[in-house]
Order: C-alpha cells, then sequence, then structure tokens
C-alpha cells in the first residue's frame, strides 16, 4: 500500500484541456501576456500584473470582453484619489471620460435564441423569452416609463417583487433611462421594508399582489397598500400579477394601479437603440441595502463599475459564454440577483425560478429545472447543499433513468456563496454530480455586489478552498497588527480601489459612515468584516464574518430588524439576537429578558413572538432558539455588547469584559449554556 501523505490537500476537480486553452480565461491571460510582453507562468502571475498595472489590465477588461460604452478612457482612475495616505479609498472615478448603460449591454443579443426561461415553484413555466423579444418589451417599457410616466435621468424606482422574468424586464427599462433601481423581496415585512424604502424616496414602485411558497399563495395587497401609504414621494404604482390574488386599484392616495402589460404592449415614439442613457461611472446605479446591524440599513449607492467587475466575473473566473445555462437561486433583494442578470451580456441563458428551494415533498425540485433548462452553471448557498445532504436526497438520481446518465445533464459549475461552504457540501456535490462538475464557492458582499474570491477555470478545486482571488483586486489577510499573513486566520481585506466599490451611502455627509463601515480598522485600507485564511495553494478559506452581522442561510441581515419588533412586545423589555455557526451554517438565537418573573419562554409567547417575527419581517428572521435571561451585556455607551454575545456562543474568548457596563451579564447568558449546546 502506498504512503498517503496526510498533508497533501485534497483535489476534487481539475481543468481539462479545454478549460487550459480554450476558456475566455486562457485567451485573457494569452492577450495580456502579449499586450504587457511578460510570460505569467501561473494565475498568482496573472494575478500580481493586474493588480500592479492596473490601467492596462483594466483597458483590457474593456476591450476584451466588447464591454460597449461612449467616448475614450482619459483616465482608468480619474477623479478623487486610492492613495494609501488617505483615510479611506472614496470619491474615485473610474474609466474617466468613458460613459455607458448597463441595460445596453445586456440587450447586444436580438436573436431568437432564448435570453430567459421564469419558473414557478411547481416547475410550471411562468413565461419563455428570446432576446428579441426580452429587447421589444423592455424597449415598449422604456418608452412608456420616459413619455407616460416622464421618468428622468437618475429618478429612483423600488420593486417589491418575486423572481420573474418581469422583474427583470422591469430594471433594464429603469435602467436604460439612466433611473436608480432598488429592491426588496416580497415576503419581508413593512417595517423592513420602510426602514430600506423611506431612506431613498423612490418616485416609482413596483409591487405584485403575492408569491408562492411551498405551495401557499401569500396576498401581499393588504402589505403593499400600507407601505404604498407610508411613502409619499411614491407618484405611480406599477403592479405584475403573479398569483391571481385580487387586488384593489388604488389606495388612500389614490395610486392607480399601472398594470405591466400596459408598458409592454406600449408603442414608444422612439426606439430604444436611439433612446439608451449612457452615464459616466460616477452615476448611480443600483441602491443596495446593509443588514443593519447598528441601526437602520445603510443604504449602499452602487455605479456601473460593478456591473464591469461582475462581467469580468463571469466571463473569466466562472466561463459563461453564449451556449451557458445559468441559474442562481436568489431573491431580487439579494445581490446575486444583480450579479446573476449580467449573464445575458455573456448572450447566455438565464434560468429564474421563484418559491421554495427545498419542497417537501420535492427536496430536488431546483435540480429537476436544472435538467429541464439544460442548465450549466447552478448556485445556490451552502445552507441549501447542507439540507439536501442531511435530508438524504438523491440529486444523482435527478439525472439517471433505467440507470443511464440522462443527456439533458449539463451542469459544469456549481456556483455557491452565501454561508461558508463546508468540506461536506465539496464532497456532497462530487458525489452527487461527478468529478466533471468545477465547485466554485464564492464570497463578497452586497457592499460591492460581487466578489473578492471565486472560480478559476484554470486551477485546481480542492476541499473547502475559494480558488483564487478576483483579477484586479489586492486582496490579502491581515492580522492585528495590519500585516500581511498566509496561512493564518486574520481579517479580509482589499488593500486597492476597485470599480465595484461603492459610490457612497445615501445621505452620508462626507462619506463619514462610509468611511466608518470599511476604512475604520486599518485607514486606507477596505476591511469586509470576514475572518480568512489564505492557503499555501494560493486559495482562500472564509472562517466567518467577524462582526455581528447575521447570516442564517447567506442572507445577511442585522440585529435592528429584530428589535424594532421584538421592542413593542409588551412581554419583553430587553433582548439580543446573534448568529451561531451551526452544522455548516448559521443558525439565529435570541435572548429576551421578560417583564414578568417568569425563567423561562412558554408556548404561547414562544409561538407570539416567531409570529410577529414572521409577519412584520420575513419568514427568515425567525430564530432557532429563544432564551430568557435576566440581562443583556451593554458597554459603557449604552450599546449592546452583541459581539460579546456571540463570542460566548461560539466558545470564544469575550476578551475585555471589563469593558462592559454589566459584566455579570455574561454570568446570566451562561446559565442557559445547555440550551445553545444542544
Amino acid at each position: 500500500m502506498a504512503d498517503v501523505k496526510l498533508d497533501e490537500p485534497e483535489v476534487l476537480w481539475e481543468p481539462d484541456e479545454s478549460s487550459l486553452t480554450q476558456s475566455a480565461l486562457a485567451r485573457f491571460w494569452a492577450e495580456a501576456e502579449k499586450r504587457s510582453g511578460q510570460q505569467f507562468r501561473d494565475y498568482e502571475a496573472l494575478h500580481h500584473w493586474s493588480v500592479s498595472s492596473r490601467d492596462e489590465f483594466w483597458k483590457l477588461v474593456v476591450e476584451f470582453l466588447d464591454i460597449k460604452s461612449h467616448g475614450e478612457i482619459a483616465n482608468v482612475v480619474g477623479a478623487g484619489t486610492d492613495d494609501r495616505s488617505k483615510p479611506e479609498l472614496v470619491n474615485v472615478v473610474w474609466f474617466e471620460g468613458m460613459s455607458l448603460c448597463v441595460a445596453e449591454n445586456l440587450l447586444q443579443n436580438r436573436s431568437d435564441k432564448t435570453a430567459i426561461a421564469s419558473y414557478r415553484e411547481d416547475l410550471s413555466l411562468w413565461r419563455s423569452l428570446s432576446f428579441k423579444e426580452l429587447y421589444a418589451e423592455v424597449n415598449a417599457a422604456s418608452g412608456y416609463c420616459r413619455e407616460v410616466l416622464e421618468l428622468k435621468c437618475g429618478d429612483i424606482v423600488a420593486a417589491l417583487m418575486p423572481h420573474v422574468s418581469d422583474t427583470i424586464i422591469m430594471m433594464l427599462a429603469v435602467n436604460s433611462l439612466g433611473c436608480v433601481w432598488t429592491a426588496c423581496s416580497p415576503d419581508f415585512g413593512t417595517i423592513a421594508v420602510l426602514d430600506r424604502f423611506s431612506q431613498v424616496r423612490p418616485k416609482v414602485l413596483i409591487v405584485t399582489d403575492g408569491y408562492i411558497y411551498k405551495g401557499r399563495n401569500v396576498d401581499v395587497n393588504e402589505k403593499n397598500k400600507e407601505i404604498i401609504d407610508s411613502l409619499p414621494s411614491v407618484e405611480h404604482v406599477i403592479l405584475i400579477p403573479f398569483t391571481g390574488q385580487s387586488h384593489p386599484n388604488a389606495d388612500e392616495n389614490q395610486h392607480e394601479r399601472i398594470e405591466f402589460k400596459e408598458l409592454t404592449s406600449y408603442n414608444p415614439k422612439v426606439d430604444l437603440d436611439s433612446a439608451f442613457v449612457r452615464v459616466p461611472s460616477d452615476h448611480p446605479l443600483y441602491i443596495m441595502y446593509s443588514s443593519g446591524t447598528t441601526g437602520k440599513p445603510k443604504s449602499i449607492v452602487q455605479g456601473w463599475g460593478v456591473f464591469v467587475n461582475q462581467i469580468k466575473e463571469h466571463a473569466l473566473h466562472m466561463d459563461i459564454r453564449s451556449d451557458s445555462s445559468v441559474f442562481f437561486y436568489t431573491t431580487i433583494g439579494w445581490m446575486m440577483w444583480n450579479w446573476s442578470l449580467v449573464a445575458l451580456g455573456r448572450g447566455a441563458k438565464l434560468v429564474v425560478f421563484d418559491g421554495a428551494a427545498i419542497l417537501p415533498k420535492d427536496p430536488t425540485v431546483l435540480f429537476r429545472l436544472a435538467g429541464l433548462e439544460s442548465v450549466t452553471h447552478f448556485g445556490a448557498s451552502a445552507g441549501f447543499l447542507t439540507a439536501l445532504e442531511v435530508m438524504g436526497a438523491d440529486v444523482a438520481g435527478v439525472f439517471r433513468r433505467d440507470g443511464k446518465q440522462l443527456a439533458n445533464k449539463k451542469i459544469r459549475a456549481v456556483m455557491v456563496t452565501g454561508s461558508v461552504s463546508s468540506a461536506a457540501n465539496f464532497r456532497f456535490v462530487k458525489s452527487s454530480l461527478g468529478g466533471t462538475v468545477q465547485y466554485v464557492s464564492m464570497s463578497g458582499g452586497s457592499d460591492i455586489n460581487s466578489c473578492f474570491a471565486l472560480g478559476c477555470p484554470t486551477k485546481k478545486v480542492v476541499v473547502e478552498q475559494l480558488q483564487c482571488v478576483g483579477l484586479g483586486e489586492d486582496v490579502s489577510v491581515f492580522n492585528e497588527l495590519g500585516e500581511d499573513v498566509r496561512e493564518e486566520t486574520g481579517e479580509l481585506v482589499c488593500k486597492n480601489a476597485i470599480p465595484a466599490m461603492p459610490l457612497c451611502f445615501w445621505d452620508d455627509d462626507g462619506f463619514k459612515a462610509y468611511s466608518s463601515a470599511y476604512f475604520h480598522r486599518f485607514p486606507g485600507i477596505w476591511t469586509h468584516g470576514d475572518y480568512a485564511e489564505i492557503t499555501k495553494e494560493n486559495g482562500l478559506i472564509i472562517r466567518g464574518r467577524s462582526d455581528c452581522t447575521l447570516n442564517p442561510g447567506g442572507v445577511r441581515m442585522g440585529s435592528s430588524d429584530f428589535y424594532s419588533v421584538l421592542e413593542d412586545m409588551e412581554e419583553i423589555s430587553d433582548c439580543a439576537v446573534v448568529g451561531q455557526s451551526w452544522e455548516g451554517d448559521e443558525r439565529i438565537l435570541l435572548f429576551v429578558v421578560l417583564k414578568t418573573s417568569a425563567k423561562h419562554v412558554d408556548d404561547a409567547l414562544q409561538k407570539k413572538i416567531r409570529s410577529e417575527l414572521r409577519g412584520r419581517l420575513s419568514p427568515r428572521h425567525v430564530p432557532a432558539m429563544i432564551m430568557s435571561v435576566t440581562d443583556i451585556p451593554y458597554t459603557f455607551n449604552g450599546k449592546k455588547a452583541e459581539m460579546s454575545v456571540k463570542k460566548l456562543v461560539e466558545g470564544k474568548p469575550i476578551g475585555n469584559i471589563a469593558a462592559l457596563r454589566n459584566p455579570e451579564s455574561i454570568d446570566a447568558l451562561s446559565l442557559v449554556r445547555d440550551r445553545w449546546s444542544s
């Protein structure tokens, strides 16, 4: 028996000859060598060139990927600075002299090939659109918004919609006018929606009548009415029916619901090809939202630099091309929705789905969808894969019949993000789908609407490791002293400006909140809030969040949403909510201080708390465990010390307990240790 080298990494996938020589990355690599006059022996050498020769790299990205724009690039980085002597990397204007429209880039294909296949939860086809049909409907909707609603460049449009093709049409129509898109999933409660949309004051609100989850039609018409009545900035409401629930045609403020079919049947005076609004990179494209850990969610303003970074990732890192079929399980409020739409810009088919990822009688519904649409790039969260494995779901059986492999098993890559991928997730995909499927673990965030670490078609896949850091991104890991470290855990940082970094936070005077969020820990260095390790294979392992953001199932959420609901409950005097690493994912723990002398949260109160959080926020906000304690820790300046609670439940040293105003609270929490440990 041959000796086993215990320190050898476990390799699950290796690139074939086609990936090494014919992938977009391989061709880009060859062009970079030609332009630079250098030879790059491996990916790391190419990456070093991409950050050390910034201008040459980003110009080549724009040219190589045929990004459609207006004007010549005068400076890759213009006004502003990324000088590290400054306290932050803000006010940077990318691609000075160049303007573009993202919608124009995503609508370049006008063929009869399928662009979007949109499915309901029961796998009934909602709609299928060719690229030609997609352009026609965006053209009509854009014309209606421009000529009837009189939307202007810079106006904000908010959507409260399921993930269906019609939502994508509206995003493209909005963007074609230079308007700003922002969105929430319709399962968000009223408070959660208003905490976000009320900050940015949208002019138009796009709503649906309901959504379907685990076979149940959820009517949102009354919630829509409450939200509209609470947003005085809204002048027009567009309704996209999905479930057929009856709905009032107008609210108290007499907002007439404009039916979606009115927009898509409109005959505009000017064709969209002559009307695309091209804007500079510092013009807002999207408004995303932070988790709201320390208050209301921060409104993150992003320009089209995120699109340049995203299409770089689709083409060079994911090898998505015109013959690809791309699916990612997401809601429209998660950044992966924005990210996945870029597949259209590669000429790929985009497969979309709205509903539960795992149905009680059909845990493999998403993989059945992948078979129906010959999906090549399948995306979901690590928590989804963990759940399937725990259930013993027969994913391999989806692609077999009579013991034979079915021809429609086309999956080349499984893209995973959200929660941290465990070793079990990597192995489950290989055992279920075979060794020819590349496991692409990705890590980034809503902040940049893209990735800091992701896949590479020319590198091996090693268990637990993200294959590489992104081209053009000087990503590193710092120890407590701000020094680069390898093969040890530290803070994930990015040491250079990249096009995907936010323009600003909404209503953030002087970039104060923006600077504090990302550049406070290490001045001049973007600190992402992840614990990570760079391995000897030059891969990356994410160890978890280094802040208090809750991240169950890959959906980021903050504690303030919970508190806004729980503080209204007469039975509760105080509370703290934290995330706990659990079985390869994260679960939510809620600690409450009761106003009565009761030592436990009885069944009736448990039910009430869960019902309130589900109804006013979302089903995702329901905690896994609710425990009664006598005290919650606070800092001397009056802030809840959530990180101390999180460290306690994770079994990590809390640090300086003397810095707490009430250090005895840690003992109070420890009394229920047996609950969260089981």
